[in-house]
């Protein structure tokens, strides 16, 4: 179960550090964009002012706009190189053949249309955690099957905020459970009975550690169902936004072509239209990433 933990482990970071490498490609393409459209804008601007049409602050903040597009472009690159080097620590190649890898564009990926946006509680009994957990009760005879009656909610998890775990989880309804004749056999008599309340000491520890177990797996199912649902949202709205955006820029470069309006009038529509692009690439591979924790936290069962 070690073995499958750090399996699922590496091949979750793994795929974001890919994902992020993908993400980083674009951003700096799309910044290279950004920064070709802030040095015309400042150069027509700068062109503006030498014929005193502007004055010096226009060019002054068009300057600035101008450094922070170079200084943008270069925290990508930068972050770009710690995702290379992470992804090369992770796969085992060399540094040199991890940035010669063969790798796909983010125009190419898509989101998973068929992954759940509800799981049932018992689809955790498969992750490692548990399974260790649960042996250990097995190896110490305690009964599996009325420690999963008792401290295992048959729940659906939504992804949203939700159950009262004092009511769910019940060490005393699971010791009544076993029966009080066992119970009194067990935890009662003459000289044993110091070594008999340390083994019961024991075996509530043990079935706390279970009960830790299984609300720390609802948790991060829950958590990573609430994130995909929120970025799956939040990236829909980011292409809706694109679109309007898009269709602004035509109407703009239709005025511009028939000279209603100035070339200088458009680069602020397409610089939005850029902008617009980076955040929606940041939120689908919030998206991507978030559909690898859902694997992890069900431990591959997706």
């Amino acid at each position: 179960q070690d073995n499958r933990t750090n399996y699922i482990t590496v091949t979750t970071e793994t795929a974001s550090a890919y994902f992020n490498i993908l993400k980083l490609d674009k951003l700096i393409c799309l910044q290279k964009e950004l920064l070709y459209l802030s040095q015309q804008d400042y150069d027509i601007k700068h062109a503006t002012y030498n014929a005193g049409l502007i004055p010096c602050n226009d060019v002054v903040l068009s300057a600035k706009n101008l450094k922070e597009a170079s200084i943008q472009l270069t925290k990508y690159e930068k972050q770009l190189e710690i995702f290379i080097n992470e992804l090369y620590v992770l796969t085992g190649e060399s540094p040199e053949a991890t940035r010669c890898l063969p790798r796909k564009s983010m125009d190419e990926l898509y989101l998973l249309q068929d992954l759940p946006c509800q799981v049932p509680s018992s689809q955790i009994l498969n992750r490692p955690d548990i399974l260790i957990a649960e042996d250990n009760l097995k190896i110490a005879k305690i009964d599996v099957s009325l420690a999963r009656k008792d401290f295992l909610p048959n729940i659906t998890i939504w992804g949203i905020a939700t159950y009262d775990s004092a009511k769910v989880f019940n060490l005393n309804r699971f010791w009544a459970a076993v029966g009080s004749t066992a119970i009194q056999k067990l935890f009662t008599g003459g000289q044993r009975i110091a070594k008999l309340r340390r083994q019961k000491f024991t075996y509530e520890e043990m079935l706390r550690n279970y009960e830790k177990t299984i609300l720390t797996s609802l948790q991060e199912v829950n958590d990573a169902l609430v994130s995909l649902k929120n970025d799956v949202n939040a990236n829909d709205d980011y292409l809706d936004k694109i679109s309007l955006e898009k269709t602004n820029l035509e109407l703009l470069d239709k005025n511009y072509q028939v000279g209603l309006i100035s070339y200088l009038d458009t680069i602020q529509s397409r610089t939005t239209v850029i902008q617009l692009q980076q955040q929606q690439i940041q939120s689908q591979t919030e998206c991507l990433i978030e559909s690898m924790n859902l694997y992890k936290a069900l431990a591959g069962q997706l």
